[in-house]
């Protein structure tokens, strides 16, 4: 009897995690093409897509897509503002954009817009391949039924999400216990998602601490190779430029001529907190500028935080969920610690939330983590209007008071919390570990136990 009633809970159990699986995808659906769609076809700006589109263009003209002003020459030619971001992606970036050539600034705005379902379909994909369970199916639905910045980086045409699926499939490729040959793929997807945008560096240079040569000479040569490929596009000066005057922009925060200050409402990076914190979090406005003080103290909290996990992620466990929450860990400082992290960058997030969850439903976690969990998610998915609107009434109306200032901060502590949850989740021993099983147990063979069936997908 007991036995019958253990299956029929089994039975419940699986079948409301599809259901709320099945609720997230009919929900995210209707919001795709619905209000979400219906912003896309009345952008006339194509809002942040519009600079790849203008330094596209610029390339196939044969002129420096880095320089802002011929951004603007071509996207007034075509009868708009002018008023377009600077460019600041690596060469090779424009590869993933070959494909807009013959089309015009809002279809190909609109085609890419449909292209970021398929990626998020395809970040889903792996996390469920590497992190497979109920409890992840679950916690699938509720993302895609209720994390806004999903619908952000659609909306704004970032290419946060296909970033994010080459990063999440190569390292899984890379992490897989015993897929020795995959790392050479999974290595050069990172390395790809390097090419598009510079932060997941992050992740080759753990592999080099821990002297997983494989991928990392896979990315170096997906880098290489890829640079390469975009010659005819990107000549070898405009390559050298990139690396020479754009990219040493981003440590100052200048980012080769964007408009938009640091200390805009809505930036939850390192940076910007340091900003508030050395003010007393009053006496700021938009357009305040980073002290030196708060330079240092952001540089120095990225470098510290990135040696701490090099050193405490040195030697991983071997289980999928322990890799899985180490890498995490890695995405979430690859998220905090650019001068810059809007809304749309915490879409990087569905990783190490999706990871962390997987620890909590296999008991690696207690469950008492699931409430700070859940409070992290709360304030992750609070919707970006209505959340400014929350700070700002907490400082009488004034989007600058102090109450409202550090409420807004709330959106940065809970990032660093799940960072540092995908951290403890790493470096804990699950319940029924053996006993010894510590830092030092890469050096012994590893067994890692499949359920029947497991590991037929790869």
């Amino acid at each position: 009897m007991q036995g019958s009633n253990q299956f029929n809970l089994k039975k419940i159990a699986a079948l409301g995690a599809f259901l709320l699986l099945a609720i997230g995808m009919i929900s995210y659906g209707r919001q795709a093409s619905g209000t979400g769609w219906e912003e896309v076809k009345r952008s006339r700006g194509a809002n942040d897509f519009a600079s790849y589109y203008y330094a596209l263009n610029a390339a196939v003209e044969g002129e420096n897509p880095y320089e802002k002003r011929v951004l603007g020459r071509l996207a007034k030619q075509e009868g708009r503002s002018g008023q377009v971001h600077p460019f600041f992606y690596p060469p090779p970036y424009l590869l993933t954009m070959a494909w807009a050539i013959p089309l015009e600034l809002s279809s190909a705005h609109q085609v890419f817009y449909w292209a970021g379902s398929f990626f998020l379909i395809a970040v889903m994909l792996a996390l469920w391949r590497w992190l497979p369970g109920l409890g992840v199916f679950a916690v699938s639905g509720l993302v895609l039924m209720s994390f806004t910045p999903i619908a952000d980086t659609l909306r704004m045409g970032q290419a946060n999400l296909m970033v994010l699926a080459m990063l999440v499939w190569g390292i899984l490729l890379v992490e897989w216990e015993g897929a020795n040959k995959r790392q050479w793929v999974g290595g050069a997807l990172v390395g790809l998602a390097c090419m598009m945008k510079m932060s997941p560096a992050l992740l080759v240079l753990w592999w080099m601490v821990r002297r997983q040569w494989r991928p990392v000479i896979a990315a170096v040569a997906a880098g290489f190779v890829s640079s390469l490929l975009v010659l005819p596009l990107v000549g070898g000066g405009t390559q050298i430029y990139f690396y020479t005057d754009v990219l040493p922009s981003f440590t100052s925060g200048g980012y080769h001529g964007l408009t938009v200050p640091v200390n805009i409402p809505m930036n939850h990076s390192i940076l910007n907190f340091w900003m508030q914190v050395t003010s007393g979090f009053e006496g700021m406005s938009r357009n305040t500028e980073a002290t030196l003080l708060a330079t240092n103290l952001a540089r120095a909290t990225s470098l510290s935080t990135l040696l701490c996990l090099f050193f405490l992620l040195r030697a991983p466990r071997p289980d999928p969920i322990s890799r899985a929450n180490a890498a995490g860990a890695f995405v979430v400082l690859m998220v905090l610690a650019p001068a810059f992290t809007y809304e749309h960058h915490l879409v990087f997030l569905i990783f190490p939330i999706i990871a962390a969850s997987a620890a909590l439903f296999s008991g690696r976690l207690h469950w008492r983590w699931a409430i700070l969990l859940v409070a992290i998610y709360v304030v992750l998915a609070w919707n970006l209007q209505d959340f400014k609107a929350f700070s700002a009434s907490m400082g009488d109306g004034r989007l600058w008071s102090g109450p409202a200032v550090a409420v807004r901060e709330l959106k940065f502590l809970a990032v660093a919390a799940l960072g540092c949850l995908c951290l403890f989740a790493a470096i804990k021993s699950h319940p029924g570990a053996l006993s010894g099983d510590d830092e030092n147990s890469s050096s012994r063979p590893r067994v890692t136990r499949r359920s029947p069936g497991e590991g037929d997908w790869l």
